[in-house]
């Protein structure tokens, strides 16, 4: 337990997810904006991850078991997970109580859904560790639930959720309450002085952006925030990518019989995130099936936080308009892409996406799809390759960015260039974080290929 601490206030940022979450984590976690902060008394750790939440919902959940954490890349048993926790929370009560910072700041995507009894432990564990005389701020930005279903749609394609499973849970159990249920239970906790609601709609308008809103709620000094630089996260899928991982998941889940499948694997979606074309938007009819199971709820907020939701005109957008730009596009990636990947795709454009285009774009999307099995005989090679490196290591869900990245280099010291560029590029699409050995050693194969 921490017997010295310097913190007067706690800022507990609890989310709303798809309101600018991982922009405001990823920019206070940066090494240069982190001291920035400190040098004015504000403590955002970087002990943990960027989002807070991912050690926090362990912790305190219920259902630890639940979490992508401990489940990847192997199952953790409970005694595993609970070592883990006790491990990561000293690490946090070691790091406030080494900082001469006044100020706490907490930022958890994931909080937010947790159970009152599961808040109440984590408040009563922050005030065991030394904070039991801190001041408590509750921060949390809400969004207009139709754009917050489409946008949650999208996060839970990328984690291998069936599209109709997901979407009526989020009709029947999540947004008819959705701001009483979330807001309300931390008033019960916190109560409502400490409890802060913003618009993510408005705050984004900022002079500094959504950052900048959060930083002034922090009461941080305007030249610290000028000085900050605002790291992005999270901009939102074509609809080509949307579309097409309704249909994978459909037919290719992540998971078989509660198991990882085989033939899929967690990012084996990354390159497709950077298509660019029409944005994914929910059809006309569901947004309005939306408005009306949260009548109720936006009542609710307005009267609470005079925040109106209930106005707002709903808008349906041409869905394919520019699906030449994805075209252009998606020829580039398609050899790093997976088998599995590549295989579906082709049966998505014939089955799914040809009936839906343009008339003027048929013959396009017509002429790629003749290019793409044309291109699976060259391909082989290189997924023969990976299969057989893959069937040496023993290791579950791989980082693929690591693995495309040896195979490259692997690849240069057989003098197989064009192999080794494939394989490198593969590794600037499927890593988290691209180094620059990545970069360098890219380009160098490049430049040999352009000279040979």
């Amino acid at each position: 337990m921490l017997s010295k601490n310097h913190i007067k206030e706690v800022i507990l940022h609890v989310g709303w997810s798809k309101t600018g979450t991982s922009s405001i984590q990823s920019t206070l976690y940066d090494e240069n904006n982190n001291k920035l902060l400190l040098n004015e008394g504000i403590l955002y750790p970087t002990c943990w991850q960027s989002n807070h939440g991912v050690a926090l919902c362990s912790a305190f959940s219920p259902d630890p078991g639940k979490y992508a954490v401990n489940k990847f890349p192997k199952v953790l048993s409970k005694d595993e997970i609970e070592k883990k926790d006790r491990f990561n929370l000293k690490k946090f009560e070691e790091t406030v109580n080494n900082s001469s910072a006044k100020k706490l700041v907490i930022s958890g995507e994931g909080i937010l859904p947790l159970p009152n009894e599961s808040i109440n432990n984590l408040k009563k564990y922050l005030r065991e560790i030394g904070l039991k005389k801190a001041k408590f701020k509750i921060l949390i930005y809400t969004r207009n639930p139709v754009s917050w279903t489409g946008s949650t749609l999208q996060q839970r394609f990328k984690d291998g959720f069936r599209y109709a499973p997901a979407m009526d849970k989020l009709k029947n159990q999540t947004l008819p309450t959705l701001f009483q249920d979330k807001i309300g239970k931390f008033i019960d906790i916190f109560g409502k002085k400490a409890v802060h609601v913003y618009s993510f709609e408005e705050a984004r308008t900022h002079d500094n952006g959504m950052v900048g809103h959060f930083l002034e709620q922090l009461n941080a000094d305007k030249e610290t925030a000028e000085k900050m630089k605002e790291i992005r996260k999270n901009d939102g899928m074509s609809m080509f990518t949307g579309e097409f991982l309704k249909y994978i998941n459909g037919n290719v889940p992540l998971f078989k019989n509660g198991k990882p499948n085989k033939k899929r694997h967690r990012r084996d979606h990354q390159p497709l995130l950077t298509l660019p074309g029409d944005k994914f938007d929910l059809p006309m009819q569901t947004k309005k099936e939306i408005s009306l199971i949260v009548q109720n709820d936006l009542k609710w907020l307005k009267n609470k936080y005079h925040i109106d939701y209930l106005h707002e005109e709903i808008k349906e957008k041409n869905n394919y308009e520019n699906v030449d730009k994805t075209f252009d596009a998606i020829e580039k990636i398609y050899p790093t892409l997976t088998k599995t990947i590549r295989n579906s795709i082709v049966d998505f454009m014939e089955n799914k996406l040809l009936p839906e285009i343009p008339s003027d774009q048929k013959d396009y999307c017509l002429e790629l799809i003749r290019k793409f099995k044309e291109l699976e005989e060259d391909l082989t090679r290189t997924d023969h390759i990976e299969n057989r490196f893959l069937s040496t290591l023993k290791i579950n869900d791989i980082d693929r960015g690591v693995l495309y990245r040896e195979l490259a280099l692997l690849m240069e010291t057989y003098d197989q260039i064009e192999l080794a560029e494939l394989f490198m590029r593969k590794a600037s699409l499927y890593k988290t974080n691209v180094g620059p050995l990545i970069k360098e050693k890219h380009k160098e194969y490049k430049e040999k290929l352009q000279q040979n």
